[in-house]
């Protein structure tokens, strides 16, 4: 199953190949900040404020106990709402990002362990040494969001369900 999957991503990816993939559930997503301690994110917009408050330009703190609501919520009662998450999402990487470079500037070996038992816990094909050397390229690359692309497609319907048609 994971090889077909795999093949139908890397097609959508103009035949690119995939060498290293990982899933994990939502409850990793509490391990994974765990792994960074707390995170200060600027809102980037008011899809979360019926639902817990925080408006845009809001600067909020990320903790395990509220990153699946950030990263997560949506409004289900208006259509394509769900559209609102990767503007928090971006926000959220640029800053976990920004962190672990940091964890890796200050202490590179705790950090790598610290990132390989959270990898050991999650279906993946990363291995430790894969941990040193995109640790290592992290030092010497900088990310932005500014960097992310949404495949073109249009809004529809799936039974009662958005859904997101690809071009």
């Amino acid at each position: 199953m994971w090889i077909h999957q795999l093949k139908q991503k890397s097609i959508l990816m103009m035949n690119i190949p995939i060498a290293h993939y990982g899933s994990m559930d939502l409850d990793s997503l509490e391990m994974l900040q765990d792994i960074v301690g707390t995170l200060q994110v600027k809102v980037p917009n008011d899809s979360l404020a019926k639902v817990s408050g925080m408006k845009k330009s809001d600067v909020v703190t990320i903790t395990k106990d509220n990153v699946e609501e950030f990263v997560r919520t949506r409004d289900t009662d208006k259509d394509y709402y769900a559209q609102n998450r990767p503007a928090r999402q971006q926000v959220y990487n640029e800053a976990f990002y920004a962190k672990i470079k940091s964890m890796l500037e200050d202490d590179f070996e705790e950090t790598v362990t610290k990132l390989y038992g959270f990898v050991s816990r999650i279906v993946t094909n990363v291995s430790y040494q894969d941990i040193v050397a995109f640790g290592n390229m992290m030092l010497e690359y900088k990310y932005s969001s500014d960097q992310n692309y949404v495949l073109p497609g249009k809004n529809g319907k799936d039974s009662d369900y958005d859904a997101y048609y690809l071009d």
